[in-house]
């Protein structure tokens, strides 16, 4: 994996968080990973980052500045059939 693709993917890590916590947490480790790739002598295209995103969502070097929650479904969040069971596998 390149350095730009491993970079895209902490992006989308960032702009699939389902709640707050875990959206807070993964752009604190997209920041800090930005960090130590400097701090490695290595450079970021963050303007490459927007363009690769087909969304037309407002960004910032690729992460969405509209970015909300996911709803949780009315009934709480699991299908009317959930028994329990989680399957394995």
């Amino acid at each position: 994996m390149t350095l730009h693709e491993k970079h895209m993917h902490r992006i989308a890590l960032v702009n699939s968080s389902v709640t707050e916590e875990e959206h807070e947490m993964r752009r604190i480790e997209l920041s800090a990973w930005r960090d130590g790739v400097r701090d490695a002598g290595r450079s970021l295209n963050y303007i490459r980052a927007d363009l690769e995103d087909d969304t037309n969502r407002p960004m910032v070097a690729g992460v969405w500045i509209d970015w909300k929650p996911k709803e949780a479904p009315e009934s709480g969040g699991l299908p009317e059939d959930f028994d329990g069971v989680v399957p394995r596998g």
